[in-house]
């Protein structure tokens, strides 16, 4: 963490938006104008346990990486190798694209019966 932790708009892949609490200042390098400060209007919801926010990381050769969350799918698509960002522990130096990962939604379970016998009433 290089700054101070804010309330992010993050806008899942099926465009509901969600309260992302993240690192102000590597969020706003990552996403430029899409990192707009606050909850979305009216959300007090932070993405569900199964939602695993998209993100990217970045990183030099020979130093530690960043994991920084992208909050549209417009900017994870824009991302390319050669982007980079300013390096929050290093005056003057640059930390590099090293890979993004897209959204991951884990599947919720079925509330259907599997049909077996065990005794319970129908």
């Amino acid at each position: 963490m290089a700054g101070s932790l804010r309330w992010f708009d993050y806008e899942s892949d099926d465009g509901t938006n969600w309260a992302l609490f993240a690192d102000e200042s590597n969020v706003e390098a990552a996403n430029g104008a899409a990192a707009t400060p606050g909850a979305p209007t009216g959300q007090n919801y932070k993405p569900p346990a199964n939602l695993k926010v998209r993100y990217a990381v970045y990183g030099r050769a020979g130093g530690s990486t960043l994991r920084v969350p992208i909050l549209t799918l417009a900017v994870y698509n824009a991302l390319a190798t050669g982007d980079t960002i300013p390096d929050p522990f290093t005056s003057g130096a640059n930390l590099a694209l090293l890979r993004k990962r897209p959204e991951v939604i884990s599947p919720l379970p079925t509330v259907a019966d599997t049909g077996l016998t065990d005794g319970d009433q129908p």
